[in-house]
């Protein structure tokens, strides 16, 4: 809200305590789960962090990247594995993401250990082409 007072935000929050705190600090909620939103939705910028159980860090990434306009960017918290398992879904997201130039920034080990968890975890970055 500081950086950008104008913006206008698109929120979704599967966690009902998460989301519950994120309305009492005056957000609106669109939803709860990203992956069942609207896809002819369009967005400027995507900054997610989203589970990482059974892939879904994968499905949310590439669906948050169909939605953008294009010169978006997305920016994603996403499991290490997701570069580097060797399953199809896994190797094809690979293959994906290198085509679209995409950028890995290793994450500290135990990044989110304020919030509770020791997950390792990377932030992935793709911009869509103007």
């Amino acid at each position: 809200r500081e950086n950008a007072p104008d913006a206008t935000l698109t929120i979704f929050e599967p966690n009902e305590p998460l989301r519950e705190i994120l309305e009492l600090k005056g957000y609106q909620i669109a939803g709860e789960e990203f992956l069942r939103s609207d896809p002819r939705q369009r967005f400027d910028r995507i900054i997610m962090n989203p589970p990482f159980e059974h892939g879904q860090d994968i499905d949310h990434v590439r669906l948050g990247f169909s939605m953008l306009r294009a010169g978006g960017r997305l920016v994603s918290v996403m499991s290490p594995t997701s570069l580097t398992r060797q399953d199809r879904r896994a190797r094809d997201f690979q293959l994906w993401f290198a085509g679209l130039h995409g950028e890995k920034l290793d994450l500290p080990p135990k990044s989110f250990r304020e919030s509770g968890t020791d997950v390792s975890a990377i932030i992935v970055i793709l911009q869509r082409k103007q």
